[in-house]
C-alpha cells in the first residue's frame, strides 16, 4: 500500500499538506488456438486484479497551522488500473472456441485527520477519492466445415473511499 502519516508530537507551521497517491495499470492479455483437421479446440481464460490501500493521515498530533489538507487518491496510470484480454480461435472440420475475462479493482483509499487543531480562521480539508477503473474484453472466432464460438467478459470495481475527522 501507500501510505503518508503525521503522528504524535505537534507542529507549527503556515500550511501542512498530508498526501497519498496510487496510480497503476495491470494489463493481462491471454490467447488461444486450437487446429486440427478434424476438431479444433481452444480455450483461454484471463484473470487480473488489483488490490490495494492508499491512506494518508493525521492521527494524535497537536497542529497549528491556517492550512491543513489531508488527501489520499488511487487512479488509472497509462489506462484502466485492470485490464483482461482474451483472444481464442477454433480451426478444423468443426472449430471451437471459448475465452474468458476478467478484471477486478478493490481499492480501500482513506484520509482522516485527528488531534488538536489550533489555527486563526484557516481551513481543514480532508478528501479521498478513487478514480480506479477496470475493463475486461474476449475476442472468440472459428473456421472450418461448422463451428462454434464465445467468449465472457466481466469487469468490476469494489473500491472504497472514506475520509474523516476523528475526535
Amino acid at each position: 500500500g501507500v501510505y503518508a502519516s503525521v503522528g504524535g508530537g505537534s507542529v507549527d507551521a503556515a500550511s501542512l499538506a498530508v498526501s497519498a497517491e496510487s496510480t497503476v495499470t495491470a494489463e493481462n492479455r491471454v490467447g488461444a488456438l486450437g487446429a486440427s483437421l478434424g476438431v479444433g479446440v481452444g480455450g483461454s481464460f484471463g484473470y487480473t486484479g488489483l488490490y490495494g490501500t492508499t491512506q494518508a493521515d493525521i492521527a494524535g498530533t497537536t497542529v497549528a497551522s491556517n492550512s491543513v489538507d489531508v488527501t489520499a487518491r488511487a487512479g488509472n496510470g497509462n489506462g484502466p488500473a485492470a485490464m483482461a484480454e482474451s483472444y481464442v480461435g477454433g480451426i478444423g472440420l468443426v472449430g471451437l472456441g471459448a475465452g474468458v475475462a476478467i478484471a477486478r479493482v478493490d481499492q480501500r483509499v482513506g484520509a482522516s485527520a485527528g488531534g488538536t487543531f489550533n489555527g486563526n480562521g484557516g481551513h481543514l480539508n480532508i478528501g479521498a477519492t478513487d478514480e480506479s477503473e477496470a475493463q475486461a474484453h474476449a475476442y472468440g472466432g472459428t473456421a472450418g466445415g461448422a463451428g462454434g464460438g464465445g467468449g465472457v467478459a466481466a469487469a468490476a470495481e469494489t473500491s472504497g473511499a472514506i475520509a474523516s475527522l476523528a475526535g
